[in-house]
Order: structure tokens, then C-alpha cells, then sequence
């Protein structure tokens, strides 16, 4: 469903675009004013909805669509599309310095990743063969700041800086493409946990 949120997302930066560009040509104070100030798009078309109704529109159908996926599916409709996008980005990584692992089954794979670990890119530098230790789930808050993997149900691994602990749930902090990803993994969806071995 992350694909009609996406379609939310792009109909409201579109909304918000053509409402700032008919802002300005309205005069250069309206146009500093949506690009700006909060709430400066709500006031804007009560002033010039002639002008500003396609825009206006565009912009309420989109947040419509983006906040009512994200409400109606519960956790985000986008978590599945960006955790794809962590894995994807984690494989590839230990894949280019392990090309003979596409031919493995995902048994044979996990067995690997776990023997050797993975490179991981943080801020500019490598970290090189990370080790883990495994952990009680429910110790995880003692590790709050430190590199974890965690194992779930589905045999998905997912592994990231562990930035907070919630009642139900634990934060987890990732480093994409210069880029920075943080995203929620619900406690009972995780079947095991281990934390990196410091040396």
C-alpha cells in the first residue's frame, strides 16, 4: 500500500510547488509567506481561491492520501518500502566483496553473514567484519547507542544502531548512500538479538 502513500506524497509537493509559484506571482510577500510560514497555504487560498484552488486541492488530496494510508495500515504504509530498501542496500554491500553468495540458498547466506559479518558504511568509513554476541531480547535496553542485529519471526536480519527502546517497540538507526534512516521494529515480531562485539 506504500504506493498510494507515495502518490499522496507526490500530489501534495506538487500542490505545495504550484501554490507557492502562484503565491509569488500574486506579490513577493504571499509568496515568502507559503514558502515559509506554517499555515501561510490555508490562508493563502482564503484570500485568492480563484487563483489558488487547483493548487489548494492538490495539496489536501495528497495529505489526504499520504496521512489516511499511514492511519488506516497502522505503523507507516512507507516501513515495508524503506526496510526493503535497508536490506537491499545491506546486501549489496556484503554481496560486492562476496560475489558467489546470489548462488547460495538463504540458509547457506544467513550461515555466511553470520561467520563473517558485513560492511557496513557509517559517515564516510568502513567498519570491517563486525562480530556479534548474542543478547536477551529483553536486555536490549542495557545496549541503547550500540550496533545490534536482530533476528525476526520471518528470518529477516535486520542490522542498525539501536537509538531507542519504547514500550512496545525498539528504534533502529541505519547509514544509506550518505543518507540517515531511522525506523521502528515492534518487540514481539523479533525472534533473537545480538550486539557488536567491541575489540
Amino acid at each position: 500500500m506504500y504506493i498510494i502513500a507515495l502518490i499522496g506524497i507526490g500530489l501534495f509537493f506538487h500542490g505545495f510547488i504550484l501554490m507557492t509559484i502562484t503565491a509569488f506571482r500574486v506579490n513577493k510577500q504571499w509568496g515568502l509567506a507559503v514558502l515559509l510560514v506554517p499555515f501561510a497555504q490555508v490562508f493563502f487560498p482564503v484570500y485568492h481561491w480563484q487563483k489558488s484552488k487547483t493548487a489548494f486541492s492538490s495539496l489536501i488530496l495528497g495529505l489526504s492520501l499520504w496521512m489516511g494510508t499511514a492511519i488506516i495500515f497502522g505503523e507507516g504504509a512507507l516501513d515495508e518500502y524503506w526496510l526493503d530498501s535497508v536490506n537491499q542496500a545491506q546486501s549489496a554491500e556484503f554481496i560486492a566483496n562476496n560475489p558467489k553468495i546470489p548462488t547460495m540458498s538463504l540458509e547457506q547466506r544467513i550461515k555466511k553473514y553470520n561467520r563473517t559479518g558485513i560492511h557496513a558504511y557509517r559517515s564516510g568509513r568502513v567498519i570491517k567484519h563486525k562480530k556479534y554476541r548474542q543478547v536477551n531480547v529483553n536486555q536490549l535496553h542495557n545496549f541503547t547507542g550500540e550496533s545490534i542485529k536482530i533476528t525476526l519471526h520471518n528470518k529477516v536480519i535486520r542490522v542498525g544502531i539501536l537509538s531507542a527502546i519504547k514500550p512496545k517497540s525498539i528504534e533502529l538507526h541505519n547509514y544509506l548512500g550518505g543518507g540517515e534512516l531511522s525506523y521502528e521494529v515492534a518487540l514481539n515480531h523479533i525472534r533473537s538479538a545480538s550486539v557488536e562485539v567491541n575489540r
